[in-house]
């Protein structure tokens, strides 16, 4: 700590912290915690339609590198869905894949796309 007035510090932000059990332990909950919560709102956003990643990431404030692992992994547990490909309404990026997590809207689109 450096002392700027008498009475008040300030952390100097050049030493290093060294985290006891106890708080390290607190910072791996509190982190699979934030995790958690971020794949629940991201299977909640992705259920109510289709959207691309940087959709989602904008909308949810949520990196889109987690986003990106969150869907490999749901997509290998059969969860999340490529509806299709198409261009972006945000970055107006061709070839940009859809997802979502509804089964029901899924079978729906490719219902529609097969019947035309």
């Amino acid at each position: 700590m450096v002392v700027i007035k008498k009475g008040i510090t300030k952390s100097n932000p050049n030493s290093k912290k060294h985290l006891t059990g106890e708080s390290l332990m607190l910072k791996q909950r509190y982190k699979k915690q934030s995790i958690e919560l971020q794949e629940k709102k991201l299977d909640l956003e992705f259920f109510k339609g289709f959207y691309t990643m940087k959709t989602v990431s904008l909308k949810l404030n949520i990196d889109r590198a987690n986003i990106c692992r969150y869907i490999g992994k749901r997509k290998k547990e059969n969860r999340i869905f490529l509806v299709c490909f198409g261009i972006c309404p945000i970055t107006k990026s061709t070839g940009v894949g859809f997802y979502t997590s509804n089964y029901d809207l899924y079978l729906q689109f490719k219902a529609g796309k097969n019947g035309k």
